[in-house]
């Protein structure tokens, strides 16, 4: 799949998915959630290449589902135009294995404690989880907004031995990717992986969009932040799919109660989300 745009100077990012929409409803959804109904199928942000999946592996697009471009702008105070192009490549045949999404924090650390001080150099957060069985890794990308600086993703192998999957010393808003292994990585069952993720609130940051700086926490807009590293990867055997995606569903929605019972007004910013 791959992503061709004009692109005007207020453009920010554009997520596409695949929605499965009721007979006779419109297509869409308001706000940045997609609910429960729809499945990314791509995205583009700044800096963004075009790449293809490795042969055998590729996005499924279910029969008779509403494709829905989701886009973010930075508005000018005057009219704009935009355009975008969108082309598809299809697969020759059906995928052999099905891709999952491991993203370290969850939901992009809203529910990790995000609440960066004014003038705090170096606030990080940190992230582990165990695999509950073997995945082979197809590629990483990062996410975070202005004043992220260093986000690092780390596989720790049963037998002790650490190879690092990304690392991102200097991280650019401005020049977002996802970067594809030249071969599949193989993760085992039991393989601990690690994330860190840290940002720079301080005045001596040049990407500050704040002069002076203040007090900085999660949020849709680009001058509050998000943060988490996203692994690519397939269960190593298929019939494994299901205890993948329940453990790492289990997993997000535990710490989501948890973070929401422990702080009240968190989960009123949730349901505002959710009601959007």
């Amino acid at each position: 799949m791959s992503f061709n745009k004009l692109i005007t100077p207020f453009f920010f990012s554009a997520v596409l998915f695949a929605q499965m929409g009721q007979p006779g409803g419109e297509p869409g959804f308001s706000g940045m959630l997609a609910g429960g109904a729809s499945v990314p199928l791509g995205g583009w942000a700044l800096g963004a290449q075009p790449h293809r999946y490795p042969d055998g592996l590729a996005l499924r697009l279910p029969k008779g589902s509403d494709l829905v471009v989701q886009y973010h702008f930075h508005p000018t105070g005057k009219p704009e135009a935009e355009k975008s192009l969108i082309g598809f490549y299809f697969a020759k045949k059906p995928p052999e294995r099905t891709l999952a999404r491991i993203q370290m924090p969850p939901s992009y650390s809203l529910f990790s404690g995000l609440d960066i001080p004014a003038g705090e150099k170096d606030f990080v957060i940190r992230d582990t989880y165990t695999l509950p069985v073997a995945v082979d890794a197809v590629g990483v990308g990062a996410h975070a907004h202005y004043i992220g600086k260093k986000l690092k993703m780390t596989a720790t192998f049963p037998n002790g031995e650490i190879k690092t999957l990304l690392l991102i010393n200097d991280w650019d808003f401005a020049w977002q990717d996802r970067y594809f292994f030249k071969q599949l990585q193989s993760l085992p069952k039991s393989t601990k992986l690690d994330v860190e993720i840290h940002w720079d609130n301080s005045a001596e940051n040049p990407r500050n969009p704040s002069n002076p700086p203040i007090q900085v926490s999660w949020g849709e807009e680009s001058k509050e932040e998000m943060g988490s590293i996203s692994l690519i990867a397939v269960p190593h055997e298929e019939s494994d799919l299901g205890t993948l995606q329940g453990d790492l569903s289990r997993r997000r929605n535990q710490l989501a109660r948890s973070r929401m019972r422990a702080d009240p007004a968190l989960a009123k910013k949730v349901a505002k989300l959710l009601a959007e």
